[in-house]
């Protein structure tokens, strides 16, 4: 019998099937790979930046928010950023950028509210005083009098305001003087 490692013609072959058999399997790790991206989601993508603990960058509505997300719920994410924790409709945002990706030191998923109505609730509870940014441009201060199932009710100096939720783009605590 024949021997690939005397018979040249043999060795041949058997390098060529090698090199074959290895581009065959990268094509499939390329498709696994390429399946994997097309299935995942904006939370699942937001989550990852959490775990790994990246920094990251937020465009909406005008706005920059540069941090960390440090919660990631059904429909929304939280920033830590310069101007407080930020909640995000992510559904709502204009980008979303890795700034500096973190190879250790991020946040396993953790307690907190599943919707951006939900985390509106917290706010209410606490009574928190918020900065709310809307999609075209508009910021509203005020504080949540009601997280009703399609419209936000917030009381500001001026009255109170409703606005439907597709409008809400992101909330921060307003700046205490």
């Amino acid at each position: 019998m024949d021997n690939p490692e005397t018979d040249p013609l043999l060795g041949q072959l058997d390098a060529q099937m090698s090199a074959e058999i290895r581009a065959e399997q990268a094509e499939y790790e390329a498709l696994a790979l390429q399946a994997e991206l097309r299935a995942r989601t904006l939370p699942g993508v937001a989550r990852e930046m959490m775990i790994r603990g990246d920094r990251v960058e937020v465009r909406a509505a005008g706005q920059v928010v540069v941090g960390t997300v440090s919660h990631v719920g059904e429909d929304y994410g939280v920033i830590d950023a310069a101007r407080g924790s930020v909640d995000l409709v992510l559904a709502h945002m204009d980008l979303l950028r890795t700034v500096e990706r973190v190879r250790s030191g991020g946040s396993p998923p953790g307690r907190g509210a599943k919707t951006f109505r939900a985390r509106l609730t917290e706010h209410q509870t606490m009574l928190t005083q918020l900065e709310v940014l809307l999609r075209d441009e508009t910021m509203v201060s005020g504080s949540v009098q009601a997280a009703a199932p399609d419209h936000l009710l917030l009381a500001t100096r001026r009255g109170d305001i409703v606005t439907p939720w597709a409008a809400v783009v992101a909330t921060w605590p307003t700046p205490q003087l």
